[in-house]
């Protein structure tokens, strides 16, 4: 008797329940991972699918987290923004509702309440997302502003607001305390007084702008000149009681103030007024004296109150506004017909040119924010001058090394030197002599902001 071998139908059964097995192997871990397939050769014609999808899928994740840290970014800048309103709205109300006492250190309420301001204003400028500054551009390992102290106090390197304000109020100040106004002493005649500027062209100080005169019997003349002058000349006669002489002034910041005097019989004199002389006879050159007087008294209490004023608000749009400098009486001048300008400075090349020379020689350097200009006899190139280029070309050269957006100039025998990174400007030169002809008052040659205007220092004209 014979054994037959397993036939062809049991292998097939066989086979089936092993795929089956195999199918329910793999649902069972489809149903657990939640994948499909544990390798991409279980795709199957779907291979390609998923890796591609996967590709999308990783750089939707990586969008969205782009997205939520810009989002991030801007809630913070918004907030920031926000915060600036705030702060600008808490100054201007502090400014106009608070009392105008003075604490021990001199200040008011109003000016504290500033001065804490400004620094939080600087620290939300200097506000970071991570380790990145959010307001300073591409630059985000940098801080996007200097310190509120440094910016207000200066470094030891650097002047600050502090410093820049005291120098534009001697300067607007004068040396005799009238705001750069001189009173004829003594009198031009008994019987008259005169007021005029100190120097012509001057951006500093009061400067007159109109005089008008209800006094009997006197004459105004001006304001006119160069300096600018007015005078009143009483002619020799008393004005009537209630008389009045007003003269109107323009102050730096671009407003205007007016003095009022009232020609007055009354004992004591009243505040703004002068006295009429009494004396017999009647002397009208003691009422001339009076008017003297009266205004020397006037005119200095206005440069100490209304012109500080005005020298602080324009010693703050000096300081913080780049589009903004304020300059002095040039060293020498180019402004009107080329004609030769007297004098052995940089400026003063035969005419028609503005050569460097005489001043700067073959060797001599000048160093700006580290990059070495050289001069030489001829054929300059690349950092080179001739000693024979114009002012023009050097100003040129310093622009492409500090690379600003805004060309420097020469205008009127000074030199504006424009920057886009103020806080790096330094220019020194192995010939300070040179350098100091150009109208650089200083070397180093350092700004605290855009533009650095030479020719002669802020602080004098």
């Amino acid at each position: 008797m014979s054994i037959s071998s397993i036939n062809y139908s049991s292998s097939v059964l066989g086979s089936q329940i092993r795929n089956i097995n195999q199918q329910l192997t793999d649902l069972s871990t489809q149903l657990s991972t939640g994948k499909l397939s544990q390798n991409y050769s279980g795709m199957g014609t779907n291979e390609g699918f998923a890796i591609a999808g996967r590709a999308q899928l990783s750089n939707i994740a990586a969008y969205t987290d782009t997205i939520t840290n810009v989002n991030v970014s801007i809630n913070l800048a918004n907030t920031a923004l926000q915060s600036l309103t705030k702060i600008r709205s808490t100054v201007q109300t502090g400014a106009a509702n608070t009392a105008q006492d003075l604490n021990v250190n001199g200040q008011t309420i109003a000016q504290n309440t500033a001065a804490a301001q400004f620094g939080s204003m600087v620290g939300v400028l200097n506000t970071q997302t991570g380790n990145r500054y959010l307001f300073s551009g591409t630059a985000v390992n940098t801080q996007s502003v200097a310190n509120a102290g440094d910016i207000i106090n200066g470094t030891t390197t650097q002047a600050g607001f502090k410093t820049v304000m005291a120098e534009r109020q001697a300067a607007d100040l004068g040396a005799n305390g009238m705001g750069r106004l001189v009173l004829a002493t003594p009198q031009p005649t008994p019987s008259s007084v005169q007021v005029s500027e100190d120097v012509a062209g001057s951006p500093f100080g009061l400067k007159i702008k109109a005089v008008s005169s209800t006094l009997t019997g006197a004459t105004v003349t001006g304001p006119s000149g160069s300096p600018v002058s007015f005078s009143v000349d009483l002619n020799g006669v008393n004005p009537n009681n209630g008389d009045k002489l007003s003269v109107q002034f323009t102050l730096p910041d671009g407003t205007t103030e007016q003095i009022d005097l009232t020609a007055s019989t009354a004992t004591p004199t009243p505040l703004g007024s002068f006295a009429i002389d009494a004396s017999t006879p009647v002397n009208p050159n003691n009422t001339a004296l009076n008017l003297n007087n009266a205004l020397n008294v006037a005119i200095t209490k206005l440069a100490n109150t209304s012109l500080v004023a005005a020298s602080a608000v324009t010693a703050g749009d000096n300081f913080f506004n780049t589009a903004s400098s304020a300059i002095g009486t040039p060293k020498t001048s180019q402004a009107g017909p080329l004609v030769p300008i007297s004098g052995a400075t940089a400026l003063s090349g035969a005419s028609p040119t503005d050569s460097i020379s005489p001043g700067f020689v073959a060797g001599d350097t000048i160093t700006v924010n580290g990059t070495t200009l050289t001069f030489v006899a001829s054929g300059a190139t690349g950092n080179q001058l001739n000693v024979g280029d114009s002012i023009q070309t050097l100003m040129s050269k310093i622009d492409a090394i500090t690379g600003t957006s805004k060309p420097s100039t020469i205008h009127g025998g000074s030199i504006t030197i424009n920057t886009d990174d103020a806080a790096s400007l330094n220019i020194t030169s192995s010939n300070t002599g040179a350098l100091g002809s150009l109208g650089f008052a200083s070397t180093p040659v350092t700004a605290t902001q855009p533009p650095l205007r030479v020719g002669s220092s802020p602080a004098s004209s």
